[in-house]
């Protein structure tokens, strides 16, 4: 009887070359695979007031623009945006809060993702062409909103200040909102209308005459104020080399507002000697009080005449016996922040 002996290292090929068959079968199943990104809340960082040479602001001017520059983490990226608004309101000492849109004393500023618009309200406070918002790192978002005060909005004085409040909201609803960035906003007053030079005399002026004018010279300057003022006056005598007139003793002031509004000082409701060192006419400029806070009540916010002033001839003066010529002299209004508080 024969036998057949089968070494280790025949059973070994053996294994190897059944291994290396191909199937005769294969088959194959696709297998669907998804990854969760969650929603992360916006998380603002920093709020700088700036100007346009990057220098951090907090004392503004009225009708210059200015740069909130807003720094915050969105971890969904800016695509995730909604919306990005800035709030700018006189809050007093920090208790008052905004509830309608007014250039006195409440802005809103706001960048939209759904247009990509930049709008105000009220209307006309951002510069769109100024502002941006941009992705600084994967995760780290810059908007910047460009905007401008009207030159009524509330002065601050030593104690009050406004409110700068960023909200930051993403496609999910979730918001972020930073009120802690304060700014005050100073004084401006500005008029307009006031003319180079009024002439009171005429060709036909005889010495020891009666000094008559046809009409009283009216001066009617636009006043735009954000806080109380008051405007002075004075003037001089008129000379002409070494002759001249005392203004107070031939020439009358009075002033008078149009529409109503504003106090005309004591005495000069009607025509008085004009004054020769600064003396107050016209205090308290008016305007409708604030929405927000009415404690000033001293600001104008108009384009038509606020006040007007009068230059005429005092009763029953005469030319004195002078000699002839041109004799020249001035008329001077000062304007100042007047005595009313925005406490």
């Amino acid at each position: 009887m024969n036998q057949k002996t089968y070494t280790a290292a025949g059973l070994m090929v053996c294994v190897l070359m059944a291994m290396a068959m191909p199937s005769m079968m294969a088959d194959s199943n696709d297998v669907t695979t998804s990854v969760q990104v969650g929603a992360f809340e916006p998380s603002i960082e920093t709020v700088v007031i700036e100007d346009d040479s990057g220098m951090t602001q907090s004392s503004l001017d009225v009708n210059r623009e200015y740069y909130v520059v807003a720094s915050f983490v969105e971890k969904n990226g800016l695509q995730d945006l909604d919306y990005v608004s800035v709030d700018l309101y006189f809050s007093g000492n920090g208790t008052i809060e905004p509830s309608t849109h007014d250039k006195r004393c409440n802005y809103t500023l706001t960048w939209s993702k759904a247009t990509g618009d930049w709008t105000s309200q009220p209307a006309g406070y951002i510069n769109p062409s100024n502002s941006s918002i941009v992705a600084t790192a994967p995760s780290v978002i810059e908007a910047t909103f460009a905007f401008s005060l009207d030159k009524v909005a509330m002065p601050s004085g030593m104690q009050n200040a406004w409110t700068a409040g960023v909200t930051v909201c993403d496609s999910y609803g979730l918001l972020n909102t930073d009120l802690t960035t304060s700014f005050d906003v100073n004084d401006y007053i500005e008029w307009s209308g006031l003319p180079s030079s009024v002439a009171l005399g005429s060709s036909e002026l005889v010495p020891e005459e009666s000094w008559t004018l046809d009409a009283p010279i009216v001066v009617t300057p636009t006043i735009t104020a954000n806080t109380h003022i008051t405007v002075s006056f004075e003037a001089t005598d008129l000379v002409n080399g070494d002759a001249s007139i005392d203004a107070s003793s031939y020439i009358s002031a009075q002033a008078a507002t149009t529409p109503a509004g504003g106090t005309v000082a004591a005495g000069y409701d009607t025509p008085q000697p004009v004054p020769e060192s600064t003396t107050p006419f016209f205090e308290d400029v008016y305007a409708t009080a604030c929405t927000l806070d009415p404690s000033v009540s001293g600001y104008t916010d108009n384009d038509d005449t606020m006040i007007s002033f009068s230059v005429d001839i005092l009763q029953g003066s005469t030319v004195p016996c002078l000699p002839a010529g041109t004799y020249a002299g001035a008329c001077t209004f000062t304007f100042e922040r007047g005595s009313g508080s925005t406490a």
